[in-house]
């Protein structure tokens, strides 16, 4: 019996995912803390976008591919940004300067 080891509509998968912006910085990465991301595919978790690259990916491969922010994670909406004052953060955390 072969076991198929592909993604498929209904699996379950860990995957580490890095998202970056468009002039190719790191916006943030599972690899930091090594800790994959947990994705059962159809629960609307992720958008069907998303969810269409991943489809027929094998066990141990990588893909690159770009996806619009309404394909993503929704267009920006200013009513989701929140301002903190640093000094809520870590000592470890670096002040950004200028």
């Amino acid at each position: 019996m072969t076991i198929d080891k592909t993604i498929q509509a209904d699996s379950s998968i860990l995957v580490h995912i890095t998202m970056k912006l468009s002039d190719g910085s790191a916006a943030d990465s599972t690899k930091v803390n090594n800790k994959p991301a947990k994705i059962i595919m159809g629960d609307q978790s992720i958008s069907s976008a998303f969810e269409a690259q991943l489809l027929g990916m094998s066990v141990g491969t990588s893909k690159e591919f770009t996806l619009e922010a309404i394909d993503a994670f929704g267009e920006s909406n200013p009513d989701n940004i929140h301002y903190m004052d640093i000094d809520k953060f870590s000592a470890e955390v670096p002040k950004k300067s200028g």
